[in-house]
């Protein structure tokens, strides 16, 4: 009689805990193309010295074992420095990453997280000349993502990234070490 009064309530969790048929039987995408733009918020030291920027990107993925990806592409961002002698910092280059997305309770609905490294050409310009980086520097970013699907392969995302530049920073003429926080939209095509 016991067992009686809690079957329903066991059938109601476990009902709930599952995730819908249709996303069950839904094929990820294999290769995925997406592009990214959004503002740059400097922080810490790199605040004192930088207003809002923005960022764009470029990638490709290629699910290894979905929900598991890897992505390559390019990153490019730019913030305007204050100051009497520089004007602008940028940050570009290529791309390497991974995306895990989460389960989907709700089928048009997508998660993710992801991560990676770029190899930046940074370069300042300002009234007292241009300078540039001798060699490449390694950058790092992370972030999540939520989005929609929007038909016919498409997801559209907001998402939230944190870029930092190395610890090696150089001192001299250039600002502080560059942090960033990248708020914006992505839109992704997967096939």
């Amino acid at each position: 009689m016991r067992t009686t009064r809690l079957l329903p309530l066991a059938f109601l969790l476990a009902s709930l805990a599952a995730p819908p048929l249709t996303a069950q039987t839904e094929r990820a995408p294999r290769l995925s193309f997406s592009a990214r733009a959004g503002a740059a918020f400097p922080f810490g030291d790199f605040a004192d010295v930088a207003a809002t920027g923005h960022t764009l990107s470029l990638d490709a993925g290629y699910a290894i074992l979905p929900p598991l990806s890897v992505t390559a592409g390019y990153r490019y961002t730019q913030y305007p420095l204050a100051g009497p002698t520089l004007e602008e910092i940028t940050l570009q280059g290529p791309a390497l990453g991974v995306e895990l997305y989460g389960p989907k309770p709700i089928p048009w609905l997508t998660a993710g997280i992801h991560a990676g490294v770029y190899l930046l050409d940074v370069s300042v310009e300002g009234a007292s000349g241009a300078g540039d980086f001798d060699d490449p520097e390694v950058g790092y970013f992370g972030g999540v993502e939520l989005g929609s699907r929007l038909g016919g392969g498409l997801t559209g995302s907001i998402f939230a990234d944190i870029d930092i530049c190395p610890p090696n920073w150089p001192r001299g003429p250039f600002p502080p070490r560059p942090k960033g926080f990248e708020l914006g939209f992505e839109l992704s095509l997967g096939v």
